[in-house]
């Protein structure tokens, strides 16, 4: 009968989202794989005798290594479609920077994105176009206060634009191939492989 047809397909319903529920709870408890183990001894540049100016501190090779966690949903997601793109892991990660708070900012020249680790907050803001200004092969990155500034090569110019992703301006005046930013005060400086 009608009515036995439609209890059957309730019934069905409970059991389908109880599976779904089931599944996203296993998917949350997965774990990320363990890190490798930090070296031994200190490596250092350049090695000893002479004094060392660089130490090795840790690899990052995307958000969940500076203690960004993805949420449930976007780690059953992941799960369920086999995609790995949500874990952020970087590509080919090119331009690197620390803030005036000592967050990294990071582009990618593989993903064309640029990235920023906001470490009073635990999270990983990415850009990969600002107002629909897409960038082609983001190199350089700097920030100051709430403003990043990116050299774009293969745009020939370079992109300002604040945390919210609203551009302040965009310049390609006397650039070729802007490869690198830097703040210094209220000027900034860019530097141009042409």
């Amino acid at each position: 009968t009608f009515e036995t047809r439609m209890n059957f397909l309730n019934i069905q319903k409970v059991l389908s989202l109880a599976s779904f529920m089931a599944l996203g709870l296993l998917a949350s408890c997965a774990s990320r794989p363990a890190q490798p183990a930090a070296p031994a001894r200190a490596i250092v540049w350049p090695a000893p005798p002479n004094q060392a100016r660089f130490a090795y501190e840790r690899s990052i090779t995307g958000p969940a290594d500076l203690g960004v966690k993805r949420s449930t949903f976007g780690r059953f997601a992941d799960w369920l479609t086999g995609e790995t793109r949500g874990s952020g892991a970087f590509v080919r990660p090119f331009g690197i920077a620390l803030d005036d708070e000592g967050c990294l900012c990071v582009t990618d020249t593989a993903a064309k994105l640029v990235g920023w680790f906001d470490g009073r907050n635990k999270r990983w803001h990415r850009w990969q176009a600002v107002e629909k200004v897409e960038f082609e092969s983001p190199v350089g990155v700097a920030k100051t206060g709430d403003v990043l500034y990116v050299a774009d090569s293969g745009r020939r110019e370079v992109i300002a634009f604040d945390v919210a992703g609203h551009r302040k301006f965009r310049t390609r005046e006397h650039l070729m191939r802007p490869v690198a930013v830097a703040v210094a005060g209220d000027r900034l400086l860019v530097a141009d492989a042409e």
